[in-house]
């Protein structure tokens, strides 16, 4: 019996060309620069895989490249450029198992590094509508900007890059949104960033910043100096209004509705720099009684800005005396509510305080008044006194109260009393509990009557001592 053999032809995998950058799909380009290379890749196949590269009408064979197994590279393609910016690129690649070759196509273009940066700095700052723009055009691939202000790289740079198919360039432009007029007097500077692969080298160009911004605040203070002159009643106003950062700096103009209301001297000056300036203006005014009332104001007068700034200053005469409206004071006491709010909170503590201490005196006072009552409670009671001894009788019981006024002078052994301030008494307690113990009680009379004895002292009162709450037994 014959053997038969069977032979089965595979297909390789369909190729790749390349160099491929991220934008291909947008440009199918292959970019093309000095030494650059170009490769097909395919894998698999029943050898023998035949590879070729087709540049234009011109046909190369590559071989596969050891130790890569499936790559082949077509080396120093530039010089197939034959001084063309484009050109067409075919990877081509066939064996015993395809019918038709497999062919992948792309576009060999030059590295092209386009114009200068060029560099717009708004003349105006007007909100967040000025932006810093930095445009390349002409480039491929597109390139990378990068802002400056002085050595600060610029964080929110938003960079667009549009692709032109009548010239396959880009234009690209990046733009910094949030300019600062602190920028002023600073060098703000764009840069294409360098690709040294592709052999281009970082260009930069740079600007001075200077850019024109009106004033946002006007303030407006007054100093008033009263005198009398020859029975007349002067005022002497020396008023000054100053903006905030402004470039250039802006005029302060002076006016008046009452025109007996003149200047008498003024001086205008400017400080800051490096296109940040603020405007000062300082006028004299002198205002009798017989002009009545006026309104004086100042006005800020910018180059470039057609809104200006105005602040008014009213002054008038009450008898002799001239008054105004206290502008310099309301200017300020509005511009910083935390600091207000700190001034209530502590005024607030302090009525606290005070409250609290009042509390206590009063409380100590009350607690010292109750020292000098005594409080005697019984159903009826028949009072008499010998020798400073009171005698209270009720229903068969009888109690002694000795009272020890401020000017008595008593030693006793077992109750010492140094402070005339105070006023005591003592009570027979024996003698109270067994007479009281004689009494038959009488349950059904509910009946309680209230007698207060009241020993008053007409020193000030001191501070209780203990050894006084104990009451002595006379025996």
């Amino acid at each position: 019996m014959e053997s038969v053999q069977l032979y089965i032809q595979e297909r390789p995998s369909y190729p790749i060309l390349g160099p491929m950058p991220p934008d291909f799909n947008t440009t199918g380009c292959i970019y093309v620069y000095n030494g650059s290379d170009v490769y097909c890749k395919t894998e698999n196949g029943t050898e023998p895989v035949h590879v070729a590269l087709l540049i234009g009408h011109d046909s190369f064979v590559l071989t596969e490249s050891k130790g890569n197994k499936g790559l082949y590279i077509f080396s120093n393609v530039h010089q197939q450029m034959a001084g063309l910016s484009r050109r067409n690129v075919t990877c081509q690649v066939s064996n015993a198992a395809l019918e038709t070759p497999y062919e992948v196509h792309g576009i060999l273009c030059n590295v092209e590094k386009g114009s200068p940066p060029v560099l717009a700095v708004p003349e105006f700052l007007v909100g967040e509508s000025s932006t810093a723009v930095c445009e390349v055009r002409d480039a491929i691939p597109a390139p990378a900007i990068e802002m400056h202000v002085g050595a600060v790289l610029l964080a929110d740079v938003q960079q667009t890059d549009s692709f032109n198919t009548s010239s396959n360039t880009f234009t690209s432009r990046a733009k910094a949104k949030k300019i600062n007029k602190s920028w002023n007097g600073n060098e703000m500077c764009c840069m294409r960033q360098s690709r040294d692969y592709l052999g281009l080298k970082a260009v930069s160009t740079c600007t001075n910043i200077n850019m024109k911004f009106p004033p946002l605040d006007l303030s407006i203070t007054a100093n008033k100096i009263h005198e009398y002159s020859k029975n007349v009643s002067v005022c002497f106003l020396n008023i000054s209004c100053e903006t905030n950062e402004s470039n250039p700096p802006c005029r302060i103009e002076w006016s008046s509705d009452n025109d007996n209301i003149t200047i008498v001297q003024s001086n205008n000056w400017t400080n800051g720099g490096n296109g940040s300036y603020r405007s000062v203006s300082n006028v004299l005014y002198t205002v009798t009684e017989d002009m009545a009332e006026g309104t004086i104001s100042c006005a800020t007068k910018c180059d470039h800005f057609p809104s200006n700034l105005n602040k008014d200053y009213k002054i008038f005469f009450s008898g002799k005396k001239c008054q105004d409206n206290d502008v310099q004071t309301f200017s300020s006491i509005f511009r910083n509510p935390v600091t207000n709010l700190l001034i209530g909170t502590g005024v607030f503590c302090g009525l606290c305080i005070v409250f609290a201490i009042g509390r206590y005196i009063f409380l100590k006072r009350l607690k010292v008044n109750a020292i000098n009552t005594v409080e005697i409670v019984e159903n009826h009671s028949d009072t008499s006194s010998e020798n400073d001894v009171i005698h209270i009788s009720t229903e068969g019981v009888r109690y002694a109260v000795v009272q020890r006024q401020p000017g008595t002078q008593r030693i006793e052994t077992q109750q010492p009393h140094n402070d005339d301030s105070l006023t005591y008494a003592e009570l027979d307690i024996n003698y109270l509990q067994e007479a009281h113990a004689r009494v038959p009680s009488r349950r059904n009379d509910t009946r309680t009557e209230y007698a207060d004895i009241e020993f008053h002292s007409t020193q000030t009162p001191a501070v209780e001592d203990p050894v006084y709450d104990n009451a002595s037994t006379k025996i």
